[in-house]
């Protein structure tokens, strides 16, 4: 043969090779007409879905990351959490924005020899954000979570789950420890403050909010920065409502919704 020409496969290997990639193919191709059957299965998918109409009911699930403190080997880098609900293989997955952790002073980082670290040696990321799933009723319900270094895919150095409990209504906060990933499976690697809910929610209700809100679609859900979803009602332009001079375009009125999780006096808030 030519130099630098590769030798031709032996028939055998073609056949199995062929076979290989038509298995494959006709797997895809299963799973492809099975979600098609089932209909729209992430929240963007449903959200875009002419056929269901605006007053529709969406039990949404909300995972709010809110603050991680870390060891001190994971200081000076951007972070990002990839959140991930459902089985394994078919799981939806959002991923919050990268934040820089700051690097650590030197003696907190030569304190720190693998148990769980205490808050005056740890580095702090910011999240603080909040990752919004279509619930489904097949699905375990569990939360998984991945702390992942930028630049390096989807590989994690950290890792936690939490489970989602009934009653709907309640929010669910937890301090999850982190542990971390591969030979470091062992070693806790920091903890992580994330609330848990499930909210009934109207299509069009959601819709307007997130839109208001500047939500953005991420993978197989919707990222946003508001912490908390709260009871209120969606009031359209033009009802007559006397909210005040000035008022107009879209106007949420409910609670008001405190950082730490508590309520303020009713209002309206109007949408900029």
């Amino acid at each position: 043969r030519p130099p630098g020409r590769s030798p031709p496969m032996e028939p055998v290997t073609v056949l199995l090779a062929t076979g290989a990639v038509a298995v494959y193919a006709a797997h895809r191709a299963e799973k492809m007409s099975d979600r098609l059957r089932r209909g729209p299965t992430t929240l963007p998918d449903m959200l875009s879905e002419k056929y269901i109409d605006d007053d529709s009911m969406l039990v949404v699930i909300a995972v709010h990351i809110r603050r991680a403190q870390l060891a001190p080997q994971l200081g000076g880098k951007k972070l990002r959490m990839c959140v991930k609900y459902g089985p394994a293989g078919e799981s939806s997955k959002c991923d919050t924005d990268e934040v820089y952790v700051p690097a650590p002073s030197k003696s907190a980082a030569r304190a720190f020899v693998g148990r769980k670290p205490s808050t005056a040696e740890t580095v702090a990321a910011d999240f603080s954000q909040t990752c919004l799933f279509l619930a489904h009723r097949q699905h375990e319900s569990i939360i998984r979570l991945r702390l992942c270094q930028a630049g390096v895919g989807r590989r994690a150095c950290a890792k936690a789950e939490v489970g989602i409990t009934p009653p709907w209504s309640k929010i669910d906060r937890h301090d999850l420890s982190l542990f971390g990933t591969g030979d470091g499976g062992a070693k806790v690697l920091g903890s992580l403050d994330v609330s848990i809910e499930m909210r009934a929610v109207a299509k069009g209700n959601l819709q307007r909010c997130l839109g208001m809100l500047g939500a953005e679609e991420n993978e197989g859900a919707i990222l946003t920065n508001f912490t908390e979803i709260s009871h209120g009602t969606l009031v359209e332009p033009g009802l007559g409502e006397d909210l005040g001079a000035g008022a107009g375009g879209d106007v949420l009125q409910g609670c008001a919704v405190t950082q730490a999780g508590g309520r303020g006096a009713g209002g309206a808030a109007r949408a900029a």
